[in-house]
């Protein structure tokens, strides 16, 4: 199961990611949870039902790559580990925006 450091993680920096996008939009036009939905449909595990493409929630994630089972490695599944390094290089990438970590 994901830790609780990644799952603040994943709240601060869906956090971040509205404030850049509302901030260069000059008003609200996305909201933290909107943020979070799109991150878990784009960049996370998914499934198709009755022929629409549905978003695991952050709270099923496992926490590491090592904790994935048989089962979800053959549905491509990724870890929160690994949902966390897509959403930061997503933003990198398509948002110029720099998401940093908190140290532990």
């Amino acid at each position: 199961m994901r830790s609780l450091p990644q799952n603040d993680c994943l709240h601060k920096w869906c956090r971040v990611i509205r404030d850049h996008i509302n901030e260069d939009a000059g008003k609200v036009v996305i909201t933290e949870e909107t943020v979070k939905e799109l991150v878990l449909l784009k960049l996370g595990n998914t499934r198709m039902v009755m022929g629409e493409k549905v978003a695991m929630r952050s709270s099923k994630y496992v926490h590491d790559d090592s904790d994935l089972t048989p089962e979800m490695r053959g549905a491509n599944h990724i870890s929160m580990s690994g949902l966390l390094m897509s959403m930061e290089v997503w933003a990198n990438t398509d948002l110029g925006l720099v998401l940093v970590k908190e140290e532990s």
